[in-house]
């Protein structure tokens, strides 16, 4: 098949054709040297050397939850738009897709070091943040093999469920608090 250096190689240099080419694809190891990857970046800028490996292993802790719980979100609304599910493989593309953030470490160097360039790490941020949603949504597409236009329903439909079901909770909460002062 190939090698994960060249796939991670792939990966770093065309992100959106990797995730088309390699569709059935389950990158199980690449998504670990990721998130270490992640984790140590990471912890590295967050504390002490004996805190270092405490800081990495709770790290990555979070990441599989967060990783996994978008990942589940994103699989129940494909499946409720009635598309086979593909949770298992939809969590690891999505890890993967978290590897842009490793530019964030040489990116608090330049913020921390009073260059006029530093003005530019709120720019570079959120273009880090517009690829990872990119990418994602690029994931979604190719996995459940649909339109863009699905994939980007598929993508946000449990976000907009949630702030749905939040409105609803506070409208309901306002109305209830309401009555009970008149």
């Amino acid at each position: 098949m190939f090698s994960n250096q060249s796939f991670l190689y792939k990966l770093l240099v065309n992100p959106f054709k990797t995730i088309q080419d390699h569709v059935t694809y389950v990158p199980k190891k690449e998504f670990w040297i990721v998130l270490g990857l992640l984790a140590l970046a990471y912890s590295a800028q967050m504390g002490s050397f004996v805190s270092f490996l405490f800081i990495a292993l709770g790290l990555i802790f979070v990441d599989v939850v967060v990783i996994g719980i978008q990942a589940i979100c994103i699989d129940i609304a494909a499946q409720w738009l009635g598309h086979t599910g593909k949770t298992v493989t939809v969590f690891y593309w999505l890890g993967l897709s978290w590897g842009v953030y490793l530019v964030s470490l040489p990116l608090s160097l330049l913020e921390n070091s009073g260059y006029p360039l530093a003005a530019l790490t709120g720019l570079i941020s959120l273009a880090l943040f517009v690829m990872l949603l990119l990418l994602q949504i690029h994931i979604v597409k190719h996995q459940y093999g649909t339109s863009t236009k699905r994939a980007l329903l598929i993508y946000f439909l449990p976000g907009l469920l949630t702030l749905g079901l939040a409105f609803g909770f506070f409208v309901l909460a306002t109305g209830t608090l309401i009555s009970l002062f008149l």
